[in-house]
């Protein structure tokens, strides 16, 4: 097996679990507004932009209706620009100290 597919699994892999973490972010949401509202809601409101105001200093946002499957795609790409390289690099540290207990 030569570096680019296993660096190409270790990549894949840690997409899969991104997926998996957004999904479980966005099934914790859905069970906590069907517990505490008694409703079954299709989505959320969600910060979507802001702006900065120097007159006041604060920021005003502005939030956007997303259903559940919109939001899972915001987090996913959010997680994946934030630290899928360095999701990668820790598989691929963690998988050179396994081979080398190997030697």
């Amino acid at each position: 097996m030569d570096l680019n597919t296993i660096e190409k699994q270790l990549t894949d892999k840690s997409i899969g679990d991104i997926r998996k973490c957004a999904q479980e972010i966005v099934h914790v949401l859905k069970a906590f507004s069907k517990d505490k509202t008694g409703k079954i809601k299709n989505g959320i409101h969600w910060p979507i932009n802001r702006d900065y105001s120097s007159r006041t200093d604060s920021y005003t946002y502005h939030y956007s209706h997303l259903d559940y499957h919109q939001l899972e795609k915001i987090i996913i790409e959010s997680i994946q620009n934030d630290m899928l390289d360095d999701i990668v690099k820790k598989k691929t540290t963690d998988l050179l100290s396994k081979l080398e207990l190997l030697d």
